[in-house]
């Protein structure tokens, strides 16, 4: 690969190396903005790049770049497994020297894995001699946090996003008054990935976090599942509101809604009072209670005293998660693991097993069902997802999560199935048995592998099932609402 089209088209962030014949031969390349970050006590102003005091590692991840010139200490990013700080771009540098020595041990693994592909040197009329990488990290996951360019101003930025369906549920542009947190979006599903490039097309250091209502890589946690419930933000979608800058925006009771279920199951460990009252240290910085009290004010709602009135609005406004959707953060928040985690109250047994679009691409529906059934299930009602149900099953169910792993298409099918002699859950089955009732239920895992065997492919992740007799019966109550009673008699408490 030529230096010309590594570089060309791209943007580019230089740490720590003032190296002007460097800078000359990106700009001949045609770079798509220039960043050079230098120590508070070196200056360089030059035309056409943007210069930037280094403050530490975080500037390196802190931007859209998409080539990375690591100089001096800066290169020590690489001795990262994870790719935390270089993981967004896509290639690269880092001269030979000392600290390119202290990294061999680092970049040897990194080869080997296939985490980078060495793709060329280049000496640029100045010294030293830059190493270029492509990241090849597969296992990389990316954030939903971006970083967008504010030359344009406020009312340019958004002006050039107006023909996109989304709205601004908190946070805002730094030149809006007041607003000082990060600027976040929610995009509907099929604007949101051009919405992305034109939002973070120049080279900006502003961060923005983008979202979008059903599960998306790069728009969504780092569980795989939706920001918020579905449903919910397709409606704040529908009810947003241009302000008085032309900007669309949440409702402001959209927005307290959002904010609540925020506080509630985003954020871990929360200091309550011996009544759950809410305090001054309850999300660990008090700027956090002064917001919730305005949006509070904006939405004529009166402000909560303890995170239960949170909750209980939330259960009216249907913002409440599913059965699923709480298993999932569950298991990395300790807070909604003490507070909800009861998945298990019913007794074990009952599931819905969901076959996705790629199954029927294979012809494989009936097999897999009676794969179930060898199991040791008995197919209670089989059929296919309806047209007016498969929006709603989508959404409510696997964290809105369908869109991993890739291909295997929206679900198309549901099979309700009791196991009358579940199996105990070991750790030998199950890494995290928080939320699974029934061992059987690991039987998923070898009726993908056969039906992958039936499809000539190495993998064929297809068939979901609910995890507990819980979900299943949410599950059951909008797909096969006539067996609700006879299943939840099955599986009725435990106590």
């Amino acid at each position: 690969m030529q230096f010309s089209d590594l570089v060309r088209g791209r943007r580019v962030a230089i740490f720590l190396h003032m190296d002007r014949d460097l800078i000359g031969a990106i700009k001949r390349a045609d770079a798509h903005g220039i960043a050079l970050y230098l120590r508070p006590c070196e200056i360089a102003p030059m035309q056409d790049v943007i210069s930037r005091t280094y403050r530490g590692e975080t500037d390196i991840e802190e931007n859209n770049a998409e080539v990375l010139f690591l100089g001096g200490s800066t290169a020590q990013a690489l001795r990262q497994r994870d790719f935390r700080l270089i993981g967004h771009a896509r290639f690269v540098l880092l001269p030979i020297g000392l600290h390119a020595a202290k990294l061999i041990f680092s970049m040897q693994r990194h080869l080997a894995r296939k985490r980078l592909k060495f793709i060329g040197s280049f000496s640029l009329g100045g010294l030293p001699l830059w190493l270029a990488f492509e990241n090849t990290h597969s296992g990389f996951a990316p954030s939903s946090r971006y970083y967008f360019s504010t030359t344009r101003g406020a009312c340019e930025f958004f002006s050039n996003l107006c023909d996109f369906d989304y709205c601004v549920f908190d946070g805002g542009h730094p030149e809006c008054a007041g607003e000082d947190t990060v600027l976040k979006l929610l995009v509907h599903n099929k604007h949101v990935d051009a919405f992305t490039r034109r939002v973070t097309a120049d080279l900006g250091f502003s961060p923005v976090e983008i979202y979008s209502p059903f599960s998306e890589p790069g728009h969504c946690l780092k569980s795989h599942i939706s920001y918020f419930p579905p449903e919910r933000a397709l409606e704040m979608l529908v009810r947003r509101r241009e302000d008085e800058n032309g900007i669309p925006r949440a409702s402001a009771y959209d927005r307290l809604l959002g904010y609540c279920y925020h506080l509630l199951f985003h954020q871990k460990d929360l200091a309550l009072g011996p009544k759950g009252e809410i305090l001054p240290s309850t999300w660990n910085d008090e700027s956090v209670c002064t917001k919730l009290n305005k949006y509070c004010d904006d939405a004529d709602v009166r402000r909560f005293g303890t995170v239960g009135e949170m909750e209980a609005l939330l259960r009216r406004e249907r913002w409440f998660p599913s059965t699923e959707t709480m298993a999932f953060i569950a298991r990395k928040n300790r807070f909604v693991q003490r507070r909800h985690a009861s998945f298990l109250h019913l007794k074990p047994g009952l599931a819905v097993f969901v076959v996705r679009q790629l199954a029927a691409d294979h012809g494989l529906i009936d097999e897999i069902e009676k794969m179930i059934a060898s199991a040791g299930f008995e197919i209670l009602k089989s059929g296919s997802i309806p047209d007016d149900l498969r929006d709603l099953v989508t959404a409510r169910f696997r964290g809105g999560n369908w869109a991993l792993p890739v291909g295997a298409g929206p679900p198309i099918h549901y099979m309700v199935a009791f196991d009358r002699n579940p199996k105990k859950v070991t750790p030998k089955l199950f890494v995290d048995a928080l939320a699974t009732d029934n061992g059987r239920l690991f039987a998923k895992q070898e009726i993908r592998k056969k039906a992958a065997a039936l499809a000539g492919t190495s993998s064929f992740n297809a068939l979901h099932s609910s995890d507990n007799s819980c979900a299943a019966l949410e599950y059951i109550e909008i797909l096969a609402p006539e067996l609700y009673a006879e299943c939840a008699a099955l599986v009725q408490s435990k106590n």
